[in-house]
């Protein structure tokens, strides 16, 4: 007498815990792709951030390659009056030690 509704009863019970598991394993796969999401959000972020440091060292260095540019030209500009003013140095130097020369050789 008690089998019958014993049945049933493990048969509602059985559905429930069915029920149950498939709403777990939705949760759960709901769970998981949320944090996938949030992982992929998370990676997009610092690579955005990466991208933009790269970005920005690299204009930097274009910014101090040109600086290091017009700082050479520059400087090649003024070679020539460098030039020009050791040669006058020099040529000064070997005047003024020919005269001396010429001086102390009158003077014996």
């Amino acid at each position: 007498a008690f089998k019958v509704p014993g049945e049933a009863t493990k048969g509602i019970i059985e559905q429930a815990a069915e029920a149950i598991k498939s709403v777990l394993e939705y949760v759960l796969v709901l769970i998981v792709d949320v944090i996938g999401t949030i992982i992929s959000t998370i990676f997009d972020t610092i690579k955005g951030a990466a991208i933009e440091s790269i970005a920005a060292g690299s204009s930097a260095m274009a910014d101090l390659v040109e600086q290091t540019k017009t700082s050479l030209e520059g400087l090649l500009n003024d070679v020539p009056e460098i030039v020009e003013g050791f040669s006058e140095m020099i040529t000064k130097m070997i005047s003024d030690l020919w005269n001396n020369c010429m001086e102390a050789l009158g003077y014996v």
